[in-house]
């Protein structure tokens, strides 16, 4: 029996690559076409501007079914209120450090040499497009799936990112859970294909083509997909023409960070391969708040314009009456003629609906969390607690969005500063070595452990006095954990030798005051 990884069926007798890479494909799209239309819908209500999956010509105006902005803003904000809590633009949002396998006298040295190594790979990040193409992907995640593709550049930007849209990708898990295998779609000139793929094989039909029409594009295939067959990481890749069924590039890599491609999910049910974003969640409030605006638009419509009756007494004609001003419409004698009919509409339901379901739709995008600023700039304080708010709102998320997504960017940074030759580094998230976040959300965490050391060491001196408190609580032990949750520079703490001489000599000093105040007791002078 033959087994291979889930979207990429095995290949039959007589199957060549390229046919086995298009089962793959359709299996993915077979997978993928189940959530279209749920998709459309709300790409439609939020996001008209982004590409969708229905063909579309550039410069269409898609906007002609929304009749309230709440959610195609509110979808924006989300993006960057993500991005500011999770991957915040200038920030350093998470650090390298010894893993638990590194003994605790190196664990110090290897600290301060990573601190190097953490400080380029984020001055390639910020010197890279990636906070641009993030901000994108975000607003995919809103509805179901992001997915950013990291190339390798050149010496001027070493990694160039892309935001891809949904639509151009067909994905499926494997054995996980998670995402293993990638397709992406789109249309090439030959010289695109050459630049992009050097190592590609291109057919002389593809070339001869292409003599008479440069400009020609080709429907080009690309496939990724895991082995988990193997321990380390590895991916193999594949380039097909479909125009022309002919597979132009194959090759394996393996490494963590070798792979190009990053999708990651808001959440997902169990067995679905799409991720569910909040938008998904907020759909029927959404359309429910169109469909509300559109009545209306109706009833403002039939206000102005008025709603009319008359006899048909062969004498008024209503389609051919203009009710413009100064216009005669004549009338049967002893008919009423035209007569205005009441709007029977009260605007004051409807905007009770429109609260309610504005409500709740900036509630499932998390754009009320504490409610909107107001007065003073924010402190420090408060901006701490928004962000706490934020982050236990959206902890189940954002747990999959470390996984999903900062680590694997970290991963793919290093892998190419690597192959670069800028850095050296053991695996990252092995035995050595692991990544901290470092990033709001994940300090809003931290804060509540300083809150809960506080609140301890307090509650302590206060039931027990500092006597029985110092008994329970190790005091050098609690200063190093704090400063340690706090991320202040390791030169700020006095190295444990150097406080252990200190300790010394004040213990020292001590006993030298404590013998005069004993001779002039008449006490005995104790030894030394």
């Amino acid at each position: 029996m033959t087994t291979n990884t889930p979207g990429i069926p095995a290949a039959g007798i007589g199957e060549n690559p390229y046919q086995k890479l298009m089962s793959g494909y359709s299996a993915a799209i077979e997978v993928r076409d189940k959530w279209k239309a749920l998709f459309d819908d709300c790409y439609e209500l939020t996001m008209p501007g982004r590409e969708t999956f229905e063909a579309t010509t550039a410069g269409t105006s898609r906007t002609d079914s929304i009749f309230d902005e709440t959610a195609v803003t509110g979808v924006q904000e989300f993006a960057s209120r993500l991005q500011a809590g999770l991957v915040p633009t200038y920030a350093q949002w998470i650090d390298l450090a010894a893993g638990s396998d590194v003994p605790e006298e190196e664990r110090e040295e290897v600290n301060d040499s990573l601190k190097g190594i953490t400080k380029k790979v984020f001055d390639t990040l910020q010197n890279s497009n990636f906070n641009q193409e993030v901000h994108e992907s975000f607003m995919d995640l809103s509805i179901s799936t992001g997915v950013l593709l990291a190339r390798e550049g050149n010496a001027d930007q070493p990694i160039i990112w892309s935001a891809i849209p949904l639509p151009r990708v067909a994905l499926n898990v494997g054995p996980t859970g998670t995402i293993d295998v990638v397709y992406r779609t789109h249309k090439l000139r030959l010289w695109e294909i050459e630049e992009l793929w050097p190592k590609a094989k291109i057919s002389a039909e593809v070339k001869r083509k292409t003599e008479s029409d440069p400009n020609m594009k080709f429907t080009v295939i690309e496939e990724e997909h895991r082995d988990r067959k193997k321990t380390e990481p590895t991916f193999e890749y594949k380039v097909a023409i479909k125009d022309e069924e002919d597979l132009i590039l194959s090759t394996t890599y393996s490494g963590f960070g070798s792979s190009p491609w990053i999708p990651f999910r808001w959440s997902k049910a169990s067995g679905e391969v799409y991720g569910r974003g909040p938008v998904l969640n907020s759909l029927p409030a959404i359309k429910v708040l169109n469909l509300t605006i559109q009545l209306i638009l109706e009833n403002a419509d039939m206000s102005i314009q008025g709603m009319w009756q008359a006899d048909d007494d062969s004498v008024v004609n209503v389609d051919t009456i203009q009710l413009l001003p100064g216009t005669i419409v004549p009338r049967s004698s002893g008919s009423r003629g035209l007569e205005p009919l009441q709007n029977p509409g009260r605007l004051d339901v409807a905007q009770l609906i429109l609260d309610e379901m504005r409500s709740n739709v900036r509630k499932a995008l998390y754009n009320e969390t504490l409610g909107p600023p107001a007065g003073t700039p924010m402190s420090a304080t408060e901006v701490s607690e928004r962000m706490a708010e934020l982050a236990r709102q959206i902890g189940s998320a954002f747990g999959r969005l470390q996984f999903e997504l900062v680590t694997p960017v970290i991963q793919r940074v290093i892998y190419i500063l690597k192959k670069r030759g800028e850095i050296e580094i053991p695996a990252v998230n092995g035995r050595e070595i692991k990544v901290v976040p470092n990033s709001p959300l994940s300090r809003a965490q931290i804060e509540q452990d300083l809150t809960d050391m506080e609140r301890f060491a307090s509650t302590m001196t206060n039931l027990f006095g500092p006597q029985v408190a110092n008994l329970f609580i190790d005091q050098e032990v609690y200063a190093v954990t704090y400063a340690d949750k706090l991320k202040l520079d390791p030169g700020v703490i006095r190295p444990k030798n150097a406080r252990e001489a200190l300790a010394q000599a004040m213990q020292q000093a001590m006993q030298q005051q404590q013998q005069p105040q004993q001779l002039e007791q008449g006490q005995p002078q104790q030894p030394m």
